[in-house]
């Protein structure tokens, strides 16, 4: 089974954005001490200010994940120390413009610069392809990678407009979506609980933004924004029938746009994908050439402002041990022990819960979790099977969970405790490619069952 729950957070926001330091953990053996080694060939001695960050930043190292950090993370004699876990990120500058083709095959022109595409990698016996880097041509895109010489490689994409905060009371997105969606504006939560998941719809390209709740407030740059986003099933996968569910939060920039992490709770370790467990830029978790979640699969978010960002940085805090366990363990994930349990009992504790959880006079539960929260214990594989048959499917089940706990937020009582005054809907097709379509995650113990003793998902797959 391969569900995540993942928190989006955006990184600290204020009028002057210091400039990150991108580069690698590094560690010559498991009794030296981690160090830090930036782009430019800076080896800084790392401090963290507890043992738990400290084993967080042993973990990455295994991996030699790329980070960024904040300028003044680091002292005047070098020294990098840490507050809390650093943010995956692919790539180390940011470039949003129009792609252009380029003089030569395989090059492209983007803001001027010259750029071409990292390599991507064959997964299933497919991979981000000239299908794929033709999509995004003669679009406004927001990409993340470096400068390689004379070129700017672009490791990760995704189309802007979709991810902004900027108002809109119709359909905005893919140049057919106002048709293709329209009866999105004629019964907007319905159309996406219900009408979506069709799959000659859900399988499609054609993604748009739109709103579903709006008090008349007025979001504004540095506004917080809470995004839970739900990854479909995969087209060339059984095994990825049940989806890939995150929550997150974010701030909205100047220009509107959305700039933030996703905590990405994945596993296991040695994944084919090389998705590394942890807090990742967005751009990133949806828009990488090889481990972007819609290079696979469609994805369905919830845009949610007005949330108190203190609550998932709570939220982001308490998901670390898990990144730690993922990134090391040599274990299967577990049904009772994945991303979505474990983010939705984490976002339960403060006080963001689904429909599911109310009681039978509309009082809420808030579940306690569990002593062994920080110290994972998975159940063995019989109690996994009671657990599926008398556990409530979003719990544990991606699109349940997303569905459930948008239920409780769009009710106006939720909105006042929470301070919700926006919700958006965005839902970002497949990236095209020789790859199979996805569509929408399942949501049945069929599927379930099926996932979790190895046989095949009940759903068409198509060219």
């Amino acid at each position: 089974m391969n569900i995540v729950l993942v928190l989006l957070l955006l990184i600290p926001f204020s009028d002057v954005v210091a400039a990150d330091i991108h580069g690698v953990f590094t560690r010559a053996n498991s009794s030296s001490p981690v160090l830090f080694k930036s782009d430019q060939g800076r080896t800084s001695q790392v401090r963290t200010e507890t043992s738990a960050l400290l084993a967080s930043i042993e973990s990455l190292a295994t991996h030699a994940a790329a980070v960024s950090l904040p300028e003044e993370s680091f002292t005047s004699d070098g020294t990098l120390i840490l507050s809390r876990a650093p943010m995956l990120d692919r790539g180390s500058s940011e470039v949003t413009g129009v792609l252009q083709a380029g003089s030569a095959a395989g090059e492209y022109v983007l803001n001027g610069l010259r750029t071409r595409f990292t390599p991507g990698k064959v997964l299933n016996g497919y991979e981000f392809d000239e299908i794929s880097r033709q999509h995004f041509q003669g679009k406004k895109v927001i990409t993340r990678g470096r400068q390689e010489g004379d070129f700017y490689t672009i490791d990760s994409i995704v189309e802007a407009g979709l991810f902004s905060a900027e108002p809109t009371t119709g359909i905005v997105g893919s140049a057919d979506a106002p048709v293709f969606h329209r009866e999105f504006l004629s019964a907007r939560t319905d159309y996406i609980l219900h009408t979506l998941p069709e799959f000659a719809r859900s399988s499609s390209v054609s993604s748009f933004r739109g709103t579903v709740y709006d008090s008349g407030r007025e979001v504004k740059p540095g506004d917080p924004v809470m995004m839970l986003t739900l990854s479909g099933s995969q087209g060339d996968s059984a095994s990825a029938v049940n989806g890939h569910i995150a929550v997150g939060l974010g701030r909205v920039r100047e220009d509107m746009s959305i700039d933030g992490e996703f905590y990405n709770l994945y596993f296991p370790p040695d994944n084919p994908k090389g998705i590394v467990s942890g807090s990742q830029r967005w751009v990133d978790y949806f828009g990488n050439v090889i481990t972007g979640q819609n290079n696979y699969r469609p994805g369905y978010t919830w845009m949610i402002y007005g949330v108190d960002p203190a609550r998932l940085e709570r939220v982001r805090e308490s998901l670390e041990p898990y990144h730690v366990y993922f990134r090391t363990a040599d274990k299967k994930m577990s049904v009772d022990m994945n991303c979505a349990t474990l983010t939705v009992e984490s976002l339960a504790r403060e006080g963001i819960y689904g429909e599911h959880r109310n009681g039978k006079n509309g009082s809420r539960r808030f579940p306690t979790l569990p002593d062994t929260f920080s110290t994972p214990k998975p159940l063995g594989i019989p109690a996994q099977l009671a657990y599926i048959t008398h556990t409530p499917k979003a719990e544990f089940m991606p699109r349940n969970a997303w569905e459930s706990i948008f239920e409780n937020l769009q009710l106006l009582s939720d909105h006042e405790a929470l301070g919700i005054h926006r919700i958006d809907f965005v839902f970002y097709g497949q990236t095209p490619s020789h790859r199979p379509r996805g569509g929408i995650a399942a949501d049945g113990l069929g599927d379930e069952f099926r996932s979790f003793l190895g046989g095949e998902g009940g759903r068409r797959r198509v060219k």
